[in-house]
Formats: structure tokens, C-alpha cells, sequence
């Protein structure tokens, strides 16, 4: 079943798609065309309302800042935070100073530090959610996927891009591939785990789907 309804923000109207499934977490995420939200059966209107009220503005003000958010002309977006430019060239992270000619280069640079980032959150994760295996890091760019376990290896893969991100989105994405250690697909049990360490894993998805 679904119900069509439109949340105002800043004056403008989004359309807001509420689809109830027999699914046990509720998720809101940005379509190309509207404001998407599947939820249990059994959620009220009134709850729903309250989780668009809370979360839809992130989502839109993600959406319409994808573009320039990321890399701006006041500088760079690290771990959900503005690094201006120094002297218009520069950007100081973890007091060293970053000097980059492209947004590939940006990367190449940044990998050291996000490497680190990365592994303190894993090792914290691993502690949580795995403690008999230790893991593999290894950080790379890529284009179609945010992670990956090749559990066989106890090896986990995340991408240098994620370092944009608040360390909550980052801590999403681990989740996500250490549950695969448990569920070696997308099924049910293993979205029952991802959620059990993540509740808001949906939300979080989405504001790292749209750049937030």
C-alpha cells in the first residue's frame, strides 16, 4: 500500500512517497523524483511524519548540494567538514599541509590519512561486532561501491572517497561489510544485523548516496 504525501521546506513542496511493506525497519531515501519512504505495516502516519520532519531537510539540502559540496571554492569536505583553502592552494589536514592539482590527485594525497581514519573505526567496529577476527584494510578509489569483504581473506576494501564523510556514515559502511562475515548476501537476516549495530543505517545511506 502506499500514501502520497508533500512536505514543505523552505517554501517549496516535495512530494513524499510513503510505501508500507512487510519489512521491519523503516528507510528514507531521495529518488531522482521524490522523497521515498518504505516502513512496516504497522508504523502510524504520524510516526512517519515525525521521522520526514526530522530527516527529510538533510536529504534535500544533500540533494541540491551534491554537486559543489564535495570539492567547493572555499575548499574540501573531510569527515562532514569544511577544510577552506590556505592561501588558496593549500587545506591542512591532521597538521600537514595538502597541496592537490585535481580531484584524483585529491585522493591519491588524502589516502594515507583516510587510510588511518579507517582503520581505527574498523578495529573499533571489529570489537563490536566481530571480536574473534581481525581483519585486512585495504583503501582504494573506486567508482560502484562504497566497500567490500572478501571474507574468505578477512580482507575489507573501502573506498578513499568516503573520507568526505561524517565518521556515522563511514561506521555505516563497515557495518555493513563486517555483517557480511555473518550473511554472505543481501537478505533479510542480513539487513536484521546491519540494523541491530546501525539503526538509522537507511537515513545514513542516504545522506551518503547524495553527498551530504
Amino acid at each position: 500500500m502506499e500514501k502520497i504525501v508533500y512536505f514543505n521546506y523552505k517554501g517549496e513542496n516535495y512530494k513524499v512517497v510513503i510505501e508500507f511493506k512487510n519489512v521491519k525497519n523503516i528507510n528514507l531515501r531521495y529518488t531522482k523524483d521524490y522523497i521515498h519512504v518504505s516502513c512496516p505495516t504497522y508504523y502510524k502516519l504520524d510516526e512517519i511524519n515525525k521521522l520526514i520532519e526530522s530527516s527529510a531537510p538533510r536529504l534535500i539540502e544533500s540533494r541540491n548540494d551534491k554537486t559543489n559540496r564535495l570539492f567547493s571554492k572555499e575548499g574540501v569536505y573531510i569527515l562532514g567538514n569544511l577544510y577552506p583553502y590556505e592561501d588558496g592552494h593549500f587545506i591542512k589536514v591532521d597538521n600537514h599541509y595538502l597541496l592537490f592539482e585535481s580531484e584524483a590527485d585529491f585522493y591519491k594525497k588524502i589516502k594515507p590519512y583516510a587510510a588511518k581514519v579507517f582503520s581505527y573505526r574498523l578495529q573499533e567496529l571489529e570489537k563490536l561486532m566481530t571480536p574473534y577476527k581481525k581483519h585486512i584494510l585495504k583503501v582504494r578509489k573506486a567508482i560502484s561501491t562504497y566497500g567490500i569483504n572478501y571474507y574468505t581473506k578477512k580482507t575489507i576494501i573501502l573506498n578513499t572517497y568516503l573520507i568526505h564523510f561524517r565518521v556515522d556514515i563511514i561506521d555505516s559502511v563497515i557495518i555493513h561489510e563486517l555483517a557480511h562475515d555473518y550473511v554472505h548476501n543481501h537478505s533479510s537476516e542480513f539487513y536484521r544485523i546491519v540494523y541491530k549495530y546501525c539503526p538509522n543505517y537507511g537515513i545514513l545511506q542516504g545522506e551518503l548516496k547524495y553527498g551530504y
